[in-house]
């Protein structure tokens, strides 16, 4: 009886001590790094766009969540010249944003580990190799802390013709869970290089803490772009 509870003891330590360093890693992201891809060719007469974000059925579902996602890219489409405004016919184009977060347990950490479908994000979970199929207590695998994948979209289409003029994705990959406080980074990001589309996929660095937080009033359209 002593030695399981003191087993259990070490479990909880090391619980705690996992758990206290993935809550500080949260607070101490100096930069963050993605790999974007961007593509199509934007006009070279078209410097300030008027824009309104366009939601797709599934966004408008989810309001609250992509009311927080077009926050977070309004100020960097802003910083690239964009102008938002109140009414889809008083804009030039199109804005669509979206985010995505994928996860993957660290088992995919274990070196004799093999999937059963060969993919990073999903598949089957289960602990096997040299970590599992033996007694007593996992806490080497179990407590490990799990990879996520963040990735950013923007997709601007002509509003007149329907063309897409300018698609780009930014993908982050980090250990841990998703960060929502990154979205605002990582559209920068995604929109370093506009209008030129770049070589893709390249990985951009951005300086987190240069990066404004996303809040209602940056992603507000201008009053005094109303006007046509």
């Amino acid at each position: 009886m002593a030695a399981t509870g003191r087993r259990a003891l070490l479990a909880c330590s090391l619980l705690t001590l996992v758990l206290a360093s993935g809550l500080s890693g949260c607070a101490s992201f100096n930069q963050v790094s993605a790999d974007v891809s961007s593509y199509g060719q934007w006009p070279l007469d078209r410097a300030q766009p008027r824009y309104v974000f366009e939601r797709l059925p599934s966004q408008q579902a989810n309001a609250d969540q992509q009311t927080r996602i077009e926050q977070a890219a309004a100020p960097e489409l802003a910083r690239k010249g964009f102008v938002r405004v109140e009414q889809a016919d008083q804009a030039e184009v199109l804005v669509q944003v979206a985010m995505q977060v994928r996860t993957a347990p660290a088992v995919y950490d274990d070196p004799y580990y093999r999937p059963m479908d060969g993919r990073f994000f999903g598949g089957v979970f289960s602990v096997g190799g040299i970590w599992g199929n033996r007694g007593g207590l996992g806490v080497g695998v179990m407590l490990e802390p799990p990879r996520s994948q963040m990735q950013v979209d923007v997709l601007v289409r002509d509003r007149r013709t329907g063309q897409t003029v300018y698609e780009t994705q930014a993908k982050h990959q980090r250990v841990g869970a998703a960060y929502e406080g990154l979205m605002p980074a990582l559209f920068r990001a995604a929109l370093f290089d506009f209008p030129a589309p770049g070589i893709s996929p390249r990985r951009v660095t951005v300086d987190v803490s240069a990066v404004g937080p996303a809040s209602a009033a940056s992603a507000a359209p201008a009053a005094s772009a109303a006007k046509p």
